[in-house]
Protein backbone atom coordinates (compact mmCIF):
# COMPACT_ATOMS: atom_id res chain seq x y z
CA UNK A 1 0.00 0.00 0.00
CA UNK A 2 1.51 3.33 -1.04
CA UNK A 3 0.42 5.16 2.11
CA UNK A 4 2.19 2.56 4.29
CA UNK A 5 5.42 2.96 2.30
CA UNK A 6 5.16 6.75 2.55
CA UNK A 7 4.50 6.59 6.30
CA UNK A 8 7.43 4.23 6.90
CA UNK A 9 9.78 6.56 4.99
CA UNK A 10 8.51 9.69 6.74
CA UNK A 11 8.90 8.07 10.15
CA UNK A 12 12.66 8.20 9.63
CA UNK A 13 12.30 12.01 9.78
CA UNK A 14 9.47 12.27 12.30
CA UNK A 15 8.52 9.14 14.31
CA UNK A 16 5.06 10.49 15.17
CA UNK A 17 3.94 10.98 11.54
CA UNK A 18 0.71 9.33 10.38
CA UNK A 19 -0.43 8.97 6.78
CA UNK A 20 -4.11 8.46 5.96
CA UNK A 21 -5.83 7.43 2.75
CA UNK A 22 -9.02 9.38 2.25
CA UNK A 23 -10.07 8.07 -1.15
CA UNK A 24 -10.92 4.58 -2.29
CA UNK A 25 -10.71 2.56 -5.49
CA UNK A 26 -13.12 3.89 -8.13
CA UNK A 27 -13.47 7.32 -6.48
CA UNK A 28 -13.96 10.11 -8.98
CA UNK A 29 -12.45 13.57 -8.59
CA UNK A 30 -15.68 14.91 -7.10
CA UNK A 31 -15.82 12.11 -4.51
CA UNK A 32 -12.16 12.62 -3.58
CA UNK A 33 -12.76 16.35 -3.18
CA UNK A 34 -15.77 15.75 -0.92
CA UNK A 35 -13.84 13.21 1.18
CA UNK A 36 -10.93 15.64 1.63
CA UNK A 37 -13.29 18.51 2.46
CA UNK A 38 -15.01 16.43 5.16
CA UNK A 39 -11.67 15.18 6.49
CA UNK A 40 -10.20 18.67 6.85
CA UNK A 41 -13.31 19.93 8.66
CA UNK A 42 -12.33 17.64 11.54
CA UNK A 43 -8.55 17.26 11.18
CA UNK A 44 -5.66 19.36 10.03
CA UNK A 45 -2.51 18.38 8.21
CA UNK A 46 0.84 19.53 9.49
CA UNK A 47 2.65 18.67 6.24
Amino acid sequence: MPEKLLEDNLKTINPSVKVFTVGAVAYGHDQEHLALKLYFESYRADW
